[in-house]
């Protein structure tokens, strides 16, 4: 039996002391992040690194760090510890990556029987609204074959439902300045548009009416997911002429009922 290479030997050992060092941060941060839930959202500095068995200089170390990334956020008045936004975006974009399009086609099936409109599941891509699935509602005259096509945000329902849900600084980021205008009906002008979106922002939808191409007229609806930005929306869309204010509105409450279903089908994890 061949003995051992001393080198060898040397060289594993000294790669197995150097593994935990970086394994233990990861497992400290892990376990840091994993401490608050729902039951326990908030931490004060002393229980925590108690509870897991840290020392209260490395427990505060650790938080700095995941501080300055967004992991973790500190209340300035009560100075208790909570998640921050960017352990919110990746639970969202983990939520949103679980079949999305395959968790929002029943919906859009039932949505599109009963309401005898196209109706489809939409995703910012970003400044434009990008058509991921399409169900048309069987009429004679009716839209479809949009399906990977992108539409500008400020002439469609889904940019519109999703720039209402956010800050006035945040939509300014996202939209292309100056506004194009596709159609008479196109609004243009950024103090209008801004006016338009906060009215929609209260509503809990958005609608186009004519703006896009004449005689096509759509609403639609954010898919909100805890507190992050909304990407993703639900929109019903037909002729004008089926698609009056009063019809709008009715659509838009029943596209608000399936947009917090698949909401909590995607938090679920449920097919």
């Amino acid at each position: 039996m061949r003995s051992p290479d001393p080198g060898a030997t040397q060289m594993a050992k000294s790669e197995h002391r150097k593994m935990p060092a970086g394994t233990q941060v990861v497992g400290r941060i892990t376990s840091i992040l994993n401490a608050f839930t729902a039951e326990r959202p908030e931490w004060k500095l002393t229980p925590l690194a108690a509870s897991l068995g840290l020392t209260k200089p490395t427990a505060h170390r650790l938080l700095a760090a995941l501080e300055a990334e967004g992991f973790i956020e500190q209340d300035a008045e009560s100075h208790h510890y909570r998640l921050g936004p960017t352990s919110a975006a990746i639970g969202v974009r983990a939520i949103l990556g679980r079949n999305l399009r395959s968790r929002a086609l029943p919906l859009l099936h039932a949505l599109a029987a009963d309401c005898q409109e196209t109706c489809s599941l939409e995703t910012r891509i970003g400044g434009q609204m990008r058509i991921d699935e399409e169900v048309t509602g069987g009429r004679l005259v009716d839209s479809s074959g949009c399906v990977g096509s992108l539409w500008p945000l400020h002439a469609t329902s889904s940019g519109k439902a999703i720039l209402a849900a956010l800050g006035a600084d945040r939509r300014r980021d996202l939209l292309s300045l100056p506004l194009e205008r596709y159609t008479e009906s196109t609004v243009t002008e950024l103090h209008d548009f801004e006016h338009q979106l906060d009215r929609f922002a209260d509503k809990g939808f958005a609608w186009a009416v004519d703006e896009l191409e004449h005689g096509y007229s759509a609403v639609s609806v954010a898919v909100r997911i805890g507190t992050e930005d909304p990407v993703t929306a639900l929109s019903i869309g037909g002729p004008s002429n089926r698609l009056d204010e009063s019809r709008l509105h009715v659509l838009g409450e029943r596209l608000r009922q399936s947009a917090d279903q698949l909401a909590g089908l995607l938090i679920q994890g449920t097919p």
